[in-house]
């Protein structure tokens, strides 16, 4: 058996190519250049859970430069709904019948939404401090929370300028913001009620197992916090039970007065971010990676919807369109409010 003398930063010498919202091309660049003909096969397959699904296999072909051998590939591959959120590897079957796996992730950000725009692109983002948690679009301002134990910053959309942290806290996820107040999650224990005209704190909402109860009867300790919504002048928390027997969607006042709550079920065990436009709820329910949408009039659930990227960070309506963050591309994007509601 003849030994394998290619290596896997050698193999990985190829682009990936988004050739149409739906489709993608892995390509070998012209100077993949190997010393030995030792490739009998490419497998191109999606991973999920770290398990690989084959989809194609190809013959390699070779051609020889410079006492060298040059590897050709062209693959295609479209994506459905079943396979988009998965991720790419190419499998590389080698003569001892070895394989190199190279993960190749692919971000259709128009897939399946046809729609979908660029918000705030990758090089912007990589000036924010630290990566988005979640964000809140008021006028040309943009309040977000950064994922590290920073606190509260605005972005200046026109200047595309951040400030300094405008109320420091030791982490949190979640924010809702309005033209006069800020509510941020603090560490899924406190909720704090930031006044951007007095650049202060006004008040607290505890979540800490030794303070009153937020929903009656049920053990604050069992509770937590989803998401935080400011919708008709209300403010909403998404509270997850830790049991994952489902979730709470509770209305306060700006006082944190409790006015009502729905219980949402184990249809919605676990949410992660929450907006609202036209009475309905948009929730992002990580275990079956869809977004929920619940109607505040009849009390119901309707169609789901699909999952607009792989990794959602942040998630707000503004102007007719839907806010999001994607931790896996570092960048805002937005689909139309039209392309969700029926």
């Amino acid at each position: 058996m003849q030994e394998v003398i290619t290596t896997k930063a050698e193999l990985a010498n190829f682009q990936t190519i988004i050739a149409d919202y739906d489709s993608v091309v892995f390509k070998s660049n012209e100077d993949l250049l190997l010393k030995k003909k030792d490739v009998t096969e490419i497998i191109l397959g999606t991973k999920d859970n770290y398990v690989f699904e084959p989809i194609q296999t190809f013959v390699p072909v070779f051609s020889e430069v410079n006492s060298k051998y040059r590897l050709d590939f062209e693959i295609y591959d479209k994506v459905d709904y079943k396979t988009y959120l998965k991720r790419y590897a190419l499998r590389f079957i080698m003569t001892d019948e070895s394989y190199i796996e190279i993960d190749t992730p692919v971000h259709f950000y128009k897939y399946p939404y046809e729609n979908a725009q660029i918000f705030i692109p990758h090089n912007e983002v990589k000036s924010f401090i630290w990566s988005i948690d979640d964000f809140d679009i008021v006028g040309n301002t943009m309040y977000y929370h950064p994922t590290a134990a920073a606190g509260l910053f605005k972005y200046n959309l026109k200047t595309k300028k951040s400030s300094e942290a405008l109320y420091s806290y030791g982490g949190g996820e979640y924010i809702a913001a309005n033209e006069d107040y800020v509510f941020c999650d603090e560490l899924g224990m406190l909720i704090s009620k930031y006044n951007i005209s007095t650049d202060s704190v006004e008040s607290q909402l505890s979540l800490l197992s030794d303070s009153p109860e937020i929903i009656p009867e049920i053990e604050n300790s069992e509770l937590d916090i989803g998401g935080l919504t400011i919708y008709d002048n209300y403010l909403y928390i998404i509270l997850n039970r830790w049991d994952e027997s489902g979730t709470i969607l509770a209305k306060f006042d700006f006082n944190f007065n409790l006015i009502e709550h729905d219980e949402l079920g184990i249809d919605a065990s676990r949410i992660y971010y929450s907006s609202a436009y036209g009475d309905v709820f948009f929730l992002i329910e990580w275990s079956t990676r869809k977004i929920l949408r619940y109607d505040l009039t009849s009390k119901s659930f309707l169609e789901n919807k699909l999952f607009p990227a792989s990794s959602v960070t942040g998630l707000d309506v503004h102007n007719g369109r839907l806010y999001y963050g994607s931790s896996g591309q570092n960048t805002i994007f937005s689909i139309p409010l039209s392309d969700l509601m029926d």
